[in-house]
Formats: C-alpha cells, sequence, structure tokens
C-alpha cells in the first residue's frame, strides 16, 4: 500500500497519465483474460510465500491475463551469485528509520529466511517481520515458466540487456513469450 500512495501521489500532477493502481493478490488476478500485452514483475517479487505451489498459481495467473503472444519479463536475483551474499547481518538507515536484516540461506528448501526490523527514529515500537523467499537457477525457473505456458526467449544479466553469466550477473532478468494455444 506504501508503494501504491506513493505512485497515486506521483501521478496526481500529471492527469494525462492513465493508469489505474489496484492492489491485489497475483496469484488471483483481477482481470478478465487476455487483458494484458505484457507484463513485468520486479526485483524478486516472485517466490514469496509458504507453498511452492503459489509460484505456479503466478505463473499460471500470468499467462491467463495475457494475450497470446504477450510479452512477460521477470526480474529475480541472481540467486547463484547472491547466495554467498545473502547469509548474515545487514544494517541500513534511511532519513525516519533503519533497518536492520537477518538473513539466513536454506540450501536444503532453496530459501532465503529473513528476519527484519524497521527501527523508527521518532520512538514508534519497531516494526519486526520474517518473510521467506525461494531461490531459482535458471534451469528451475525455465522449467518452472515452461509449464506454465511460457516460451523462455533469453535470460539477460541486468536491465542493458547483457547476457545472464551464472558467476557473475547480479540479476537473472528472463524475457517470455505466451504461446498463442
Amino acid at each position: 500500500s506504501y508503494f501504491l500512495e506513493k505512485a497515486r501521489s506521483e501521478l496526481k500532477d500529471r492527469r494525462n497519465v492513465p493508469l489505474s493502481l489496484l492492489r491485489a493478490d497475483m496469484r488471483i488476478l483481477p482481470f478478465p483474460a487476455g487483458s494484458f500485452a505484457s507484463a513485468i514483475q520486479m526485483y524478486t517479487s516472485f517466490g514469496y510465500g509458504t507453498d511452492p505451489e503459489d509460484d505456479c498459481r503466478v505463473l499460471n495467473e500470468l499467462n491467463r491475463v495475457l494475450r497470446p503472444g504477450g510479452t512477460y519479463l521477470l526480474d529475480l536475483i541472481n540467486w547463484t551469485l547472491a547466495r554467498k551474499a545473502f547469509d548474515g547481518r545487514y544494517e541500513e538507515s534511511y532519513p525516519n528509520f533503519d533497518v536492520v536484516e537477518e538473513c539466513r540461506i536454506d540450501p536444503q528448501r532453496n530459501l532465503l529466511r529473513v528476519r527484519r526490523a524497521l527501527l523508527y527514529s521518532d520512538g514508534r515500537k519497531p516494526h519486526l517481520y520474517n518473510f521467506e523467499i525461494r531461490m531459482f537457477d535458471r534451469m528451475s525457473l525455465t522449467m518452472l515458466l515452461e509449464q506454465s505456458g511460457f516460451q523462455v526467449l533469453d535470460v539477460w544479466g541486468d536491465f542493458d540487456c547483457s547476457p545472464y553469466k551464472p558467476n557473475k550477473s547480479y540479476r537473472m532478468i528472463t524475457v517470455c513469450r505466451k504461446g498463442s494455444s
């Protein structure tokens, strides 16, 4: 909701931008089949939830709302490289709060487990929460996408369309097309 409000605020001054914003569960999208020519999923917004079947539900819904031949771009952290970097404690400061995270890799289940605390500078009670993100390598992600009816066209290592290199690329951006059937 924070980011939706921020977007609404930014768009308020741009009356000629026809953009509707809504909050919904990506496993059950509130759009008719074939509503969109393309979809983009940014910065590791895929793989959340306690049930791995949720990943299939999300991909099936995206496939449903895309037109035949529609493009889907899925942006993930390159877990092959990031596995080494995301195990430990991290702190970052922002103008109104600090973030403290403890991250642990569960290699048996391919999960990144995160305990996060938002520590507010105005003395409010800290906001504490936990979450897990499933990690995907290129092969397992390709199989999942293909099972959901997508054809993988390319995999980039960054938004400059550079080739994906498992031991060097920070991102794993998968460019897909929905089948025409």
